[in-house]
């Protein structure tokens, strides 16, 4: 699965302006809900949140524990961001072309 870290880096967004990408991005907004796959992702960032005190052992001091966290945090994060990505990809194509067959004369 690829990676995405700009909107305007996915394909279906890439030649919208930014304005259009706003339209399309709260056109779907909540379409990722209905997804297993994304619920499963949000499963895997909450086990991955409560590893967090099972090292604090292995960290004994405080910075250490922070950083771990952000960092088991942020990969949490990044997961279910592409998460949701992968799957609003069909949604958002069906919106452009439906948009865009409706603009033709």
């Amino acid at each position: 699965m690829r990676v995405y870290w700009r909107m305007s880096s996915i394909p279906e967004l890439s030649g919208l302006s930014k304005k259009q990408r706003t339209e399309v991005l709260n056109a779907t907004r909540w379409k990722h809900l209905r997804h297993w796959q994304f619920w499963i992702s949000g499963a895997v960032f909450v086990c991955v949140l409560l590893l967090i005190p099972l090292l604090k052992p292995l960290l004994p001091e405080w910075p250490m524990r922070v950083a771990a966290g952000g960092l088991l945090g942020g990969i949490g994060g990044i997961l279910i961001a592409q998460m949701a990505v992968h799957v609003k990809r069909p949604y958002w194509r069906a919106l452009l072309e439906s948009s865009s067959s409706s603009r033709e004369p």
